[in-house]
């Protein structure tokens, strides 16, 4: 995710940043689905190992009830989160007619994107109320089903952990500046925090499911973020857009210690909105020269 922008001479020292928010929303959408896709290809991987064992068994082990044995591997892709993703194939052949077996969890992979905004959405809001339940060991009963519903479940349980994994790591740099916004996914709206490091390294410190409006939820991410080590008695700058839940809940939390700028990208569309077509153009170039 790049996301980029601010200063503030007591902040700012020692940083390398950026003056650039122009597509914000556009790079924090294709931070998160990257994300996702990634945790996606990991999540494709362990459910073809566990079609695969269930014919033949744990890889590795000797067992003579083993119906098929393990063939090596073929490129083949799929698509994910709207994007090909090159994937290695396992090939299994039978014992009894030496023939391969087809891999029934590719294919559900390569006729249709399971990574799509129903899925994203379901594993967002998993993450987002915190139903953590959810376990790589929890669903035995579909870990080698092979219908099309079973995997789109199992595949949306299993990146819901990974992400919900990633999003609780613990925060050990110190970020002297932080970005919040709210990014479009489809049809709902994301709470995302970027932290920029000293040495100018971004790293997405944690997301919400909902509203910059709404400070309830935005105090609930800040103080997640908090209970994962951000220190509460540090100065940095905080970068918003417009949301006056937002800017309450930074406040709340943080005190005399956040230095808040607004979005200047945020601002900008704000003053357009107020222009007619002919000058939005010109008013837009004088602002952002400014």
């Amino acid at each position: 995710m790049e996301l980029y922008h601010g200063q503030d001479s007591k902040v700012r020292e020692g940083l390398n940043l950026s003056v650039n928010f122009t597509e914000l929303e556009e790079m924090a959408s294709k931070g998160l689905l990257a994300l996702s896709v990634q945790l996606g290809i990991k999540a494709l991987k362990i459910m073809l190992e566990d079609e695969v064992s269930s014919y033949a068994g744990e890889k590795g082990k000797h067992n003579k009830t083993r119906t098929a044995y393990r063939h090596g591997y073929e490129k083949s892709s799929v698509t994910l989160g709207g994007q090909k993703i090159a994937v290695d194939r396992p090939r299994v052949r039978s014992k009894s007619e030496n023939i391969e077996l087809p891999i029934e969890t590719l294919s559900h992979f390569q006729e249709e994107d399971i990574l799509n905004n129903a899925a994203l959405k379901r594993i967002i809001h998993g993450v987002s109320t915190r139903k953590y339940q959810h376990t790589l060991d929890e669903v035995p009963e579909e870990s080698y089903a092979t219908s099309k519903s079973s995997v789109s479940r199992r595949f949306t349980k299993i990146t819901e952990k990974f992400l919900q994994e990633f999003l609780s790591r613990s925060i050990d740099d110190y970020f002297p500046v932080i970005m919040m916004d709210g990014v479009h996914l489809g049809e709902y709206l994301v709470v995302v925090v970027l932290g920029i490091s000293k040495e100018g390294k971004k790293k997405i410190l944690g997301l919400i499911e909902g509203s910059t409006e709404n400070s309830k939820i935005c105090s609930d991410l800040l103080q997640n973020i908090i209970d994962r080590g951000l220190a509460v008695d540090e100065e940095r700058l905080f970068v918003l857009d417009g949301g006056k839940g937002l800017h309450k809940a930074v406040k709340d939390v943080f005190g005399v210690k956040a230095h808040i700028q607004s979005c200047q990208i945020h601002k900008r569309r704000n003053v357009q909105s107020y222009l007619p077509d002919s000058e939005q153009k010109h008013v837009k170039t004088a602002m952002i020269r400014i």
